[in-house]
């Protein structure tokens, strides 16, 4: 599999806005960790989109800029682009950000590069790239990679479960979507069990179109693009009580 990517990506994603409007390219963004070290510099883009990457998943984190405005805010993403954390600036100006709170239940995991990473329990992760022949449910050599880098994570965390939620965009009969995505996650939950995760600590649920991302439902004119969002399989994870 794919060493240089991680299905649990430490990094923290956010967008820029000043009122409604997204700040320009090129604004310098600044991350200080809890005691007021400077940990990294990224520039904004044109969306004002920014990316900090690789950073601690426990640490609190001060997000600063050049000329704050009272009405400017951060929007915290997950990485399909979902609002985490709306974050508006404290009296010095700056964005305060915890990436989990003291009082959220989380679980520390060890993934597939050895890194140590604090998940929230419960939340939807995406497990990218998981493909399956055309209208099948067998899964292709390439959607076996993000499965491996699964199997990995399962291995290294003996003490944790998961649930697999597959999910298709709304092209073609709704029954059937729901019959294929069930038939999915059967192939996903076959494919981690054959290799040694037990059968206790994974399972699988297919929901077809049900519970799509974005506006692409029967009838309505969508790019390829905006189809994908909706083709995706999710996991959430769980710690096993003994």
């Amino acid at each position: 599999y794919v060493e240089d990517t991680s299905i649990l990506d430490i990094s923290i994603t956010g967008q820029y806005l000043s009122g409604n409007e997204a700040k320009p390219k090129g604004v310098r963004i600044v991350l200080q960790d809890s005691e007021g070290e400077e940990v990294a510099e990224v520039y904004t883009k044109e969306d004002g989109m920014f990316k900090f990457e690789s950073v601690s998943p426990d640490d609190a984190y001060t997000i600063t800029a050049e000329n704050v405005r009272a009405d400017d805010v951060i929007l915290v993403l997950d990485g399909t682009g979902r609002i985490l954390q709306t974050i508006v600036p404290d009296p010095d100006g700056g964005f305060v950000y915890v990436r989990l709170a003291p009082e959220v239940k989380s679980v520390t995991l060890t993934n597939e590069r050895k890194e140590k990473v604090k998940v929230e329990t419960g939340t939807e992760i995406d497990l990218p790239d998981v493909y399956f022949e055309l209208n099948k449910s067998t899964l292709t050599e390439r959607g076996m990679v993000s499965l491996q880098k699964l199997l990995v994570l399962m291995e290294n965390n003996p003490k944790i479960r998961v649930e697999l939620a597959g999910h298709t965009d709304s092209r073609g009969n709704a029954d059937y979507n729901l019959k294929l995505s069930r038939e999915r996650m059967a192939s996903v939950v076959a494919y981690l069990t054959g290799r040694g995760i037990e059968p206790h600590r994974i399972s699988g649920k297919g929901y077809g179109e049900s519970q799509l991302r974005n506006h692409c439902r029967d009838g309505t004119d969508c790019s390829e693009e905006e189809h994908a969002v909706n083709r995706r399989t999710e996991f959430k994870i769980y710690e096993i009580n003994d």
